[in-house]
């Protein structure tokens, strides 16, 4: 199967960003491999992509249907892209969504 498959990652600054170098080592060995990475607040450099991830994906793409999605982030941050997916056709059997929760949000008992 040989499918295009476009990255997209979102950080609060351009330093939040790790494994950026190893991203596009891939993308240029493999010509199929897009990679987008979105800062969402200050710092931004005058040729990087800012925003939320979901805006720059419903910018990129009017039509997502037969499309396989992978997503992964906070959990608005997450549920805000799969509704973006399925409003752009997207089919909820091919959606595999996680939210991540800061260890902050995870109590432990005394």
């Amino acid at each position: 199967m040989k499918n295009s498959i476009y990255i997209y990652r979102g950080a609060r600054t351009l330093r939040d960003v790790y494994g950026r170098s190893w991203l596009q080592a891939l993308g240029d060995r493999y010509r199929d491999l897009h990679t987008h990475v979105v800062v969402n607040g200050d710092h931004v450099v005058d040729s990087q992509r800012c925003g939320l991830v979901d805006d720059s994906i419903a910018f990129d793409w009017s039509n997502l249907k037969d499309w396989r999605a992978f997503l992964y982030g906070l959990p608005l941050m997450a549920e805000a892209a799969c509704l973006l997916v399925q409003r752009k056709g997207g089919n909820i059997e091919q959606i595999c969504c996680g939210a991540f929760y800061s260890s902050a949000t995870w109590k432990t008992e005394p």
